[in-house]
């Protein structure tokens, strides 16, 4: 066999494993899509939706903002634990969780602004005590600079100070590549065949 058709029947192969990925990635996002419909409300932000887990009442209202990639199951035990005192929210950023995505790239003052209007066209009521993890406390500290009125405190948790980052946006772009290969690999199932693989072997 020639080169050239070597050429060939490499390419084939991976354009074949590629489809077979996609198609793997699709069936499984709507046997998930099936199987785990949305905890909270889908909120309309314009044209897009995020999705809003409210739980508890009373006031202040808690919101917590996540960390980089994080969705907002990570909270859900504590929210259940908070809902005995107050009101309590999480939700999830454009493109995770149940969330839509939205066009990229986004900067922090685009996903804090997000943040408000879920807020708003939810009607959650102020005051707020924002909860930030990691990336959302930067997240929480842009809001209460625009929404100072709103603002009944704020809860840093595992989050440094802007000062701390040589550039907030410099971070965001130095990992953006890593995401979108995330994404890819999302896209063509690899991701999902590994968490089955782990989950196999951790049984």
């Amino acid at each position: 066999m020639t080169i050239h058709w070597l050429w060939i029947a490499i390419s084939t192969c991976i354009v074949i494993a590629l489809l077979t990925g996609h198609i793997y990635e699709r069936i499984g996002a709507a046997r998930d899509a099936i199987r785990c419909p949305p905890t909270g409300e889908m909120i309309d932000v314009g044209g897009r939706r995020l999705h809003l887990l409210r739980k508890g009442a009373g006031s202040p209202t808690v919101i917590v903002e996540n960390g980089s990639g994080a969705a907002s199951h990570i909270w859900w035990a504590i929210q259940d634990k908070l809902a005995e005192l107050t009101t309590v929210c999480t939700y999830d950023r454009a493109g995770l969780g149940w969330s839509d995505p939205a066009s990229l790239p986004r900067t922090l003052e685009e996903r804090a602004a997000d943040l408000h209007a879920v807020l708003v066209h939810a009607q959650v009521p102020p005051p707020y005590l924002l909860v930030g993890y990691s990336h959302g406390g930067l997240l929480i500290r842009l809001f209460a600079r625009d929404h100072r009125d709103a603002i009944a405190g704020l809860v840093f948790v595992d989050s440094g100070h802007e000062s701390v980052y040589s550039s907030p946006e410099g971070n965001a772009k130095r990992t953006r590549t890593a995401f979108r290969m995330y994404g890819f690999l999302s896209r063509i199932g690899v991701v999902r065949l590994f968490r089955l693989s782990m989950g196999a072997f951790l049984k």
